[in-house]
């Protein structure tokens, strides 16, 4: 069932922010990284503005699509 944006950022308990990216994944309670060649993530390492930040994400994993 999809729920509404705001109720569920309000159930998000954990630090609004994060100086690193193994800091950010143990916020969202993600206690184990591993590496793939197979993910692609591009994104500013600072935003010029904090409403748009453009990240572009890219796959070569079997089932995932555009």
């Amino acid at each position: 069932m999809l729920r509404p944006v705001g109720v569920y950022a309000a159930q998000f308990a954990g630090p609004a922010a994060a100086n690193n990216l193994v800091d950010a994944y143990k916020a969202l309670g993600a206690n184990q990284m591993i590496e793939s060649k197979d993910i692609f993530i591009k994104a500013p390492e600072i935003a010029e503005s904090g409403v748009i930040v453009p990240v572009e994400v890219t796959s070569k994993l079997v089932g995932t699509a555009r």
